[in-house]
């Protein structure tokens, strides 16, 4: 059983055979620091160079066996685009920038204190505040990179080869809301439109998801609201695997940078091309989607395809 935030974060972020490994690294750290400062800095070090190799191999990036930990650091936050430009990259840079301090730092520290070499009678032992220190800052890295690593995973596995999103949607949700759109009375008007007709909408704001432009709105309750109380009400919505409001916005902001480079859209979608994926489909109807162009699939037809390797926009 985990005994530290640490250590259940670990539980959490990584597959059974690279936890065990990152386990021992973080329990030697923790086992010296009463006893051995010198020796916790050595470990605490070892456990985020242990991270950052875990995070290369996961990425696929090949390393030699002579790279010390801040070229190993600067390897993964380039896979991770720590240091992404552009004004939504500002606070990620910033985040670059204080962890590239720490671990500048803990290199520096573990070669001045550490007892990896051997000392004159000069040498410089840590204190145990430096070593909780330490052992506490590279934890918190070592997690920072973890979870930046499950939402680049994350995302990636949701972009083709071609760098478009794809995007997974319930059945019976999407189903509701095609029955909503094409029997309502009114319906609203995308910016493209000159006369609304029924839709689905695909749109991307607080997540990525799907809804009908029924005019009166459904909610979420299944009710149909009352024109004055629509904005205080949650539609029905069909969120994408992944993007929804509670999901970590980490993982689904690729996908809307796929699409619109960021911005937030709304894209109408024939109710005829959805009903045709609707009826083929399984559990899912599946869109790829461009910054340009989209195409509907059920979830059997995109599953064979994507074996053949014939999915291009």
């Amino acid at each position: 059983m985990a005994t530290s935030p640490i250590e259940e974060r670990l539980q959490d972020r990584t597959e059974l055979k690279s936890r065990e490994r990152l386990y021992r690294s973080w329990d030697k750290a923790l086992r010296r620091l009463d006893e051995d400062p010198d020796g916790a800095v050595t470990a605490a070090r070892s456990f985020l160079e242990s991270v950052c190799k875990h995070a290369l191999d996961a990425l696929g990036v090949p390393y030699g066996p002579n790279l010390d930990l801040m070229q190993q650091f600067r390897l993964v936050a380039g896979e991770l685009k720590l240091t992404a430009t552009g004004e939504t990259g500002r606070i990620e840079r910033q985040f670059y920038s204080g962890t590239n301090q720490i671990v500048q730092s803990l290199a520096e520290l573990r070669n001045q204190t550490g007892d990896a070499h051997g000392k004159g009678h000069q040498g410089v032992k840590a204190s145990l505040a430096q070593a909780e220190l330490a052992v506490n800052l590279s934890g918190a890295t070592g997690i920072f990179l973890l979870r930046k690593l499950d939402s680049h995973l994350a995302a990636t596995r949701r972009l083709n080869s071609a760098g478009n999103a794809v995007l997974r949607f319930d059945k019976a949700t999407v189903w509701r809301l095609v029955d909503h759109a094409q029997n309502s009375p009114d319906h609203l008007k995308s910016f493209r439109q000159r006369k609304p007709k029924p839709a689905i909408w695909l749109v991307a704001d607080a997540g990525i998801y799907l809804m009908s432009n029924g005019k009166p709105a459904l909610l979420h309750t299944g009710v149909l609201a009352e024109e004055d109380k629509v904005a205080g009400e949650l539609r029905l919505v069909a969120h994408a695997d992944g993007c929804g409001p509670l999901d970590d916005i980490d993982d689904w902001m690729p996908l809307q940078e796929a699409m619109s480079g960021g911005d937030d859209f709304v894209e109408s979608l024939r109710l005829k091309d959805i009903r045709v994926a609707l009826d083929a489909s399984d559990r899912q109807i599946v869109i790829v989607s461009s910054d340009s162009h989209y195409r509907i699939y059920s979830d059997l037809e995109f599953d064979e395809l994507a074996n053949e390797a014939s999915l291009d926009l």
